[in-house]
């Protein structure tokens, strides 16, 4: 602000100093003459600019010169405070506007916020929406184990846990399960604060590894895992219609067999077999020749 002060000071008193110079002064006021009026006009011009000097050199004399170096400088300075304003940082210029906005907010930094304050009945219903997302998750693996077409076809790969999405879904969702086991009815605001995050990364998690698996498919498997595959979803698809007679069961569950022996990355077994309700109204302990033998 001081600075424009002084700029505006310099701009009028080279102003004043050529209006001055333009309008002669009357050397004489108190004799009249043609010219009278102008001349005090001249004087009083004459006036305002040595009043202006006095105050730009502070207590000195105004002339153009000296004049000249003060604004000068004054532009200069100007011209370096806003170039440093524009080449800041913008990190820099983000934190000032944080400070600023701390400065003026009626909340301290030390204030407990709402997700750390122990407050009974809201603790209760967080801990049971932690549980909920638990819940969500294990019912949606479990959906995917009972579609024939997903657990074979078009997300086999949600059982490859070399596969940087699966591993970290199934690594959010042991955390979040750890932390769900250990809340209790009496857990502080920020026990609770902390499941609620994990459930939140394990949900995130689950969307990354749903959405990858489903672009991915059968794609990067090899071909005998990608025919192997194929082939068990038709076996099993089979073998759970219920037109399919029970002579041929033995030779479909002989198939089966064979076929899961060729998948290595995205293993399965006859103990997911057993809990399919495609499967429910099939005895498969009571195939012959061995197959389910060590269920």
């Amino acid at each position: 602000m001081a600075l424009k002060l002084l700029v505006a000071a310099c701009v009028t008193y080279m102003s004043l100093y050529i209006a001055a110079a333009a309008i002669p002064a009357n050397p004489n006021p108190t004799i009249l003459s043609d010219n009278f009026a102008i001349g005090m006009f001249g004087n009083f011009l004459a006036q305002l600019r040595d009043i202006v000097g006095h105050v730009i050199t502070f207590g000195g004399t105004g002339t153009p010169s000296l004049t000249g170096t003060v604004l000068t400088a004054a532009i200069a300075l100007g011209t370096e405070r806003t170039i440093h304003t524009i080449t800041r940082p913008p990190r820099s210029r983000i934190l000032d506007q944080r400070a600023d906005i701390r400065a003026i907010s009626p909340v301290g930094s030390g204030t407990a916020t709402q997700d750390t304050v122990d407050d009974p009945e809201r603790n209760k219903k967080r801990i049971a929406e932690v549980r909920a997302a638990l819940a969500q998750l294990d019912g949606e693996w479990l959906d995917y184990e009972q579609d024939l077409e997903a657990y074979y076809l078009t997300k086999p790969v949600l059982r490859d846990l070399n596969v940087p999405e699966t591993a970290a879904y199934r690594a959010a969702l042991y955390d979040l399960r750890e932390q769900t086991e250990a809340l209790r009815d009496s857990a502080s605001a920020r026990e609770i604060a902390a499941a609620e995050r994990a459930a939140e990364v394990a949900l995130l998690a689950w969307g990354a590894a749903n959405d990858h698996a489903a672009a991915i498919g059968v794609s990067d498997r090899s071909p005998t895992e990608r025919a192997a595959l194929r082939r068990l979803h038709a076996l099993v698809s089979q073998l759970a219609h219920p037109s399919t007679p029970k002579p041929m069961w033995t030779s479909i569950a002989d198939a089966i067999t064979r076929e899961m022996a060729k998948l290595a990355t995205v293993p399965t077994s006859w103990n997911h077999l057993l809990t399919l309700p495609a499967l429910e109204h099939r005895n498969l302990a009571a195939i012959t020749n061995g197959t389910t033998a060590n269920l």
